[in-house]
């Protein structure tokens, strides 16, 4: 298992992820930030230490807006699945307003991601395989 986070927890995660194919993108510190951005080339997703520090919090990434923000915020899962993980993937949550929904616009990609400024600063690992 590579060591990317400082917190085990969160780092067994981040791992995770690249076992199961996804690229995750990190902050500057990752000793003391614990959070990352994932993809799988076109769906993106969002992770972080929930406070407690017993869960992984995810969201949903869309292109920055001013009814709903960059996402939503989903659950927090204990020990999260594949398929947990994958639900970040997602449009909007099912309790979305339908004028929140109606201002989603979902990045095409990873790459259009990458295009905006505060976004292409963050470092990238891809999974090895």
């Amino acid at each position: 298992m590579e060591t990317i986070f400082k917190n085990e927890y969160f780092n067994e995660f981040a791992n995770k992820c690249l076992d199961n194919g996804l690229t995750i993108l990190l902050p500057d510190d990752t000793d003391y930030w614990n959070f990352l951005t994932f993809s799988d080339g076109i769906n993106i997703g969002y992770a972080q230490l929930d406070r407690y520090g017993r869960g992984i919090d995810f969201s949903t990434v869309n292109v920055p807006n001013k009814n709903c923000g960059t996402g939503f915020g989903l659950d927090v899962v204990a020990d999260p699945t594949i398929e947990d993980i994958k639900k970040a993937f997602m449009f909007a949550p099912s309790w979305a307003k339908n004028e929140d929904r109606k201002c989603v616009v979902k990045y095409k990609s990873l790459e259009e991601y990458l295009k905006n400024p505060t976004n292409s600063s963050k470092r990238i690992i891809t999974p090895k395989n």
